[in-house]
């Protein structure tokens, strides 16, 4: 099994039984693209988790370098962090009581969640192809507890939806005191 696919398989392990989970799968054509085939389904995230009244459509990433480099538009290729994902997250976050955004594992060092606003943010402020972490940690990114077994890992799911949470309501919070 890839890296990627592993990291998102060690993800849904770690949700715990009062938080709904639902993995949107794969098409097969995904996989191995190539000129026979006629189109390609683009998912447009992996996760869709809902707890305490909000919905998380989450999209997964795993790298085992220092930094992810982004698709900023649909012609560009070969990027780990693609357009239509970036889109998706970005049209399903103008809903209420709807977050969205990226959970980022750098296989050595840390694993975060970034808020797509965020994210955004960071595209429109920076002329930069890719994201790492102090990028990440610059743009509010909130480091994801993770525990290691013997060869998985386990991450807190709970604690990093309330800190999602709570860091919304932060800057919903100043947004209104504004």
């Amino acid at each position: 099994m890839n890296p990627g696919k592993n990291f998102e398989n060690n993800f849904s392990k770690s949700v715990p039984d009062d938080i709904y989970c639902l993995r949107i799968k794969d098409s097969a054509s995904s996989f191995s693209p190539n000129s026979k085939s006629r189109f390609t389904s683009n998912n447009p995230f992996d996760f869709l988790v809902f707890y305490d009244g909000i919905l998380f459509p989450l999209e997964l990433k795993s790298t085992k370098y220092k930094s992810f480099s982004i698709q900023t538009s649909e012609e560009e290729k070969n990027k780990e962090i693609k357009y239509h994902q970036i889109q998706s997250l970005k049209e399903a976050n103008k809903y209420e009581n709807i977050i969205s955004g990226f959970i980022l594992d750098f296989r050595e060092n840390k694993t975060y969640w970034i808020y797509i606003e965020d994210f955004l943010l960071f595209l429109k402020e920076n002329n930069k192809k890719s994201i790492n972490t102090s990028d990440i940690e610059k743009y509010n990114g909130i480091e994801i507890s993770k525990k290691k077994l013997r060869i998985n890992y386990r991450y807190d799911i709970k604690k990093m939806i309330i800190d999602i949470q709570k860091t919304r309501e932060e800057k919903n919070g100043k947004k209104n005191s504004i």
